[in-house]
């Protein structure tokens, strides 16, 4: 009966061990898991965090666009006003000249005309 005894204590050690290293590598997968989720959810956090920048980005520079537009249009505008009053300025002048020219021409034919 005792080599019964013997025989069935490395037995019930082998389980014991068996079950020490089952609650060991319980423990551990547990760890693990509870690690995944945390770098997880940072990467998920990283990830939203990266998109809400960008988004802002993007927003900055469509506002910068529509800015640089509006001056373009206020630039083209003025230019064209510029023309305009250029324009309008040279034909001035230049109905003055003929004017001028004219009243030039009439004094000098009266003149020729009086010799």
């Amino acid at each position: 009966m005792t080599k019964r005894f013997n025989e069935l204590e490395p037995e019930g050690s082998q389980l014991l061990l068996a079950q020490t290293e089952i609650r060991d590598l319980m423990v551990t997968v547990t760890a693990m898991r509870e690690q995944l989720e945390l770098m997880t959810l940072d990467k998920e956090t990283s990830i939203q965090e990266a998109v809400s920048s960008i988004n802002d980005e993007v927003r900055q520079l469509k506002a910068t666009a529509v800015a640089l537009r509006e001056e373009l249009e206020i630039l083209q505008i003025d230019k064209e006003e510029s023309i305009q009053y250029t324009e309008r300025t040279f034909r001035d002048e230049n109905n003055q000249l003929q004017e001028a020219v004219a009243a030039l021409r009439t004094q000098l034919e009266e003149l020729h005309a009086n010799k």
